[in-house]
């Protein structure tokens, strides 16, 4: 399963990132793991029918900047 990842402080967002995990749980911890997880609140989300390769133009495992994340056009939110 891919997990969306959504980190943010009293400061704001944090960045973003795409996680393959078997839960929630095991995502958080991957995401430490692989150093991708910047800190502050998490929001977390899987993403139904995503799998490696319908994910791979944006990619898994790499920490998303907000100016990234505008880039892919998913920042209208921040």
């Amino acid at each position: 399963m891919i997990f969306w990842m959504s980190f943010a402080d009293e400061k704001g967002f944090r960045g973003a990132c795409l996680v393959e995990a078997d839960d929630f749980d095991a995502a958080l911890s991957k995401s430490w793991e692989l150093r991708i997880n910047p800190g502050g609140e998490v929001q977390a989300a899987p993403l139904e029918g995503a799998t490696a390769e319908n994910v791979a133009p944006y990619g898994l495992n790499r920490l998303y900047s907000k100016s990234d994340m505008e880039a892919l056009g998913g920042a209208e939110r921040f």
